[in-house]
Formats: C-alpha cells, sequence, structure tokens
C-alpha cells in the first residue's frame, strides 16, 4: 500500500544539474530552465537508488509549488 503524501522543501539551481550517467535524461549539466518547464509540465520525478534496489528503492513526483 502507497503511504501518504508528503512534502519535501529546497531550491534547485543550475549547478544541481548534472549530466546522467545511467538514465537517457536528453539534459545537460547546467540546463536550469529545461528542468523547471519538466517540472511545471508534470514529467519531474526524484528516484531514489541504493546498493539494495539499485533499478530504484523509492520514487516521488516533483511538483512546483502554488506560491
Amino acid at each position: 500500500m502507497c503511504p501518504s503524501s508528503g512534502t519535501i522543501t529546497g531550491a534547485i539551481t543550475a549547478a544541481n544539474v548534472v549530466a546522467g550517467s545511467m538514465a537517457p535524461q536528453q539534459l545537460a549539466a547546467g540546463e536550469l530552465a529545461e528542468v523547471i518547464a519538466a517540472i511545471r509540465a508534470g514529467a519531474a520525478y526524484a528516484n531514489v537508488h541504493t546498493n539494495l534496489s539499485p533499478g530504484g528503492e523509492i520514487r516521488g513526483q516533483v511538483r512546483a509549488s502554488s506560491r
């Protein structure tokens, strides 16, 4: 069963956008505008990988705040 939703806050800067090595993310390092566009389009998510679950242990959608 899926747990209830939660909120994590923070700031994303161009320095946080790094080139991927495993996924075909189609973003180059520093492309912050493209990341923001993906978040606003509902196409962004965070996926946590661990040694036990290298394919991803937990995943959640990333959405822009309504502020």
